[in-house]
């Protein structure tokens, strides 16, 4: 399935303002130059981290703390050549980009691009719910809804009805389900548009719906 933020602009699309997010979490753990902009992968998360005012990085350490795993503050080393890398304090524990593990890296880079993008973007993520605890999936719902309200569009695909149970009812609405046909095409139907939306976003099982596979019988 596609969610598309619910705030999308009316005119078409320039595709300049585009973001492709992929980011990678081995690609994240060296020095890199001071002065570097995020990168779509997140290639240069410490030098940007490092640019950001403390206000700034205080907001991105808080989502994820809640997203991943309980970061504290955020610091950084840089060499005599300029270059700079992240450290990550939980507790007395003070751990470098390259020991901090895959998942909070990942999340710390999602956020960071989402909080940081700029309004007139169209943000593009492939299942930013993966490697993302159940309990936590609402807190993604709630940052995606949040970024959608400042002027930036997200579009994301996702396999997760965890997810799509935690939209408000104008993002559920606006989320386009694929279906491949028997002969090899393949359709797409937004959910607002379906005879029986109503019964699906009014539903308290909606996860259970959608898992069930009621939305490939309702389009």
């Amino acid at each position: 399935m596609m969610w598309e933020a619910q705030n999308a602009p009316s005119l078409a699309p320039d595709f300049r303002k585009f973001v492709f997010l992929d980011i990678q979490p081995s690609r994240m753990r060296d020095y890199r130059p001071e002065h570097g902009v995020l990168g779509t992968s997140g290639e240069n998360i410490s030098p940007f981290l490092a640019g950001r005012t403390k206000s700034e990085r205080r907001d991105i350490i808080d989502w994820v703390s809640e997203l991943a795993e309980p970061i504290e503050d955020i610091d950084f080393d840089k060499t005599q050549l300029k270059e700079v890398m992240l450290f990550v304090k939980e507790g007395a524990a003070k751990i470098s980009a390259r020991s901090v593990s895959d998942g909070p890296l990942r999340f710390l880079g999602l956020v960071t691009a989402l909080l940081s993008t700029t309004e007139g973007t169209t943000m593009v993520l492939e299942e930013p719910d993966v490697g993302l605890h159940p309990a936590r999936i609402h807190l993604l719902a709630e940052l995606l809804e949040q970024v959608t309200s400042k002027g930036i569009q997200v579009i994301a695909t996702t396999h997760s009805p965890t997810l799509l149970a935690h939209l408000s009812p104008e993002s559920l609405a606006n989320v386009v389900s694929l279906r491949r046909e028997a002969d090899g095409t393949t359709a797409a139907a937004r959910l607002g548009d379906l005879d029986h939306f109503d019964t699906l976003r009014d539903s308290k099982q909606l996860a259970h719906l959608v898992s069930t596979g009621w939305i490939e019988r309702a389009s």
